[in-house]
């Protein structure tokens, strides 16, 4: 969805550049600077997006955070009952 929504404000801001550009450099001009524009938002906009865990990396992390809290669990109840017998 916010990409969506990103990808939407890029379009008007697109066109808004195309027509502050024509009415300086020509169509063709600003034509070919407002598509050079958008090609480079477009490549960062998708090297940014890969930053993003999804749900399934973050379900992932869940799991195994999960296995490790119960596993050090499972080694200290021993510890902390040996050492209490010994008192």
């Amino acid at each position: 969805m916010y990409i969506c929504v990103k990808l939407l404000k890029m379009v008007v801001s697109a066109i808004q550049l195309y027509e502050i550009l024509s009415a300086k450099l020509g169509k063709e001009e600003a034509k070919a600077l407002t598509e050079y524009v958008e090609t480079k938002v477009e490549k960062q906009l998708n090297e940014k997006s890969n930053v993003y865990a999804t749900k399934q990396d973050l379900h992932e992390v869940e799991i195994r955070l999960t296995r490790n809290i119960f596993i050090t669990g499972v080694v200290q109840f021993p510890a902390i009952v040996g050492s209490v017998l010994m008192l």
